[in-house]
């Protein structure tokens, strides 16, 4: 399997920072950890060092924030992680898929936990801490043009009809 950079915006996250660092590094298969800070006043930074994470930092949103990681990212298949997430054993079978282009033309994979969409199936779930959506599999290409990314903070926001983000 190919290793992919992940990109986690954080702000105040030291609380489970560690949890999520830990599980991408021992079931994520990274190139590269990106921290895209918003001036952390607790230990975020410090873990991050701590594992090795590329730190950079942006004063704008969460949509801003996950933007300046994508475009800074050296791989094509990138993984977003909300910093309150843990992956499990079964991501490893998420960017296998991936990276067998079994679904190349969705371009988003997205992790959840059962039940939290109820009619819908997808090829497998990952679990996060936060029991919510919170660990994304994309195309870099697809998004390091979409300007319209820095300007979502919240997933209830979601992207605009025919934008690029509905495309990617």
């Amino acid at each position: 399997m190919n290793k992919i950079d992940y990109i986690i915006p954080t702000w105040n996250s030291g609380a489970t920072l560690e949890i999520t660092l830990s599980s991408i590094e021992k079931h994520g298969d990274p190139n590269q950890i990106i921290i895209v800070d918003r001036h952390s006043q607790d230990e975020t930074l410090k873990i991050a060092q701590r594992h090795g994470c590329r730190v950079l930092t942006s004063t704008d949103n969460l949509g801003a924030a996950r933007l300046v990681g994508a475009r800074s990212a050296q791989t094509e298949l990138i993984g977003f992680v909300d910093s309150d997430v843990e992956l499990t054993e079964s991501g490893g079978d998420l960017l296998d898929q991936a990276w067998k282009n079994k679904y190349k033309d969705a371009g988003v994979f997205g992790a959840y936990y059962e039940g939290c969409l109820a009619n819908t199936k997808w090829p497998l779930v990952l679990d996060g801490r936060n029991y919510a959506f919170g660990c994304i599999i994309t195309y870099r290409s697809h998004l390091i043009d979409c300007e319209e990314l820095g300007t979502f903070s919240s997933p209830k926001m979601g992207p605009m009809p025919g934008s690029c983000l509905e495309r990617a």
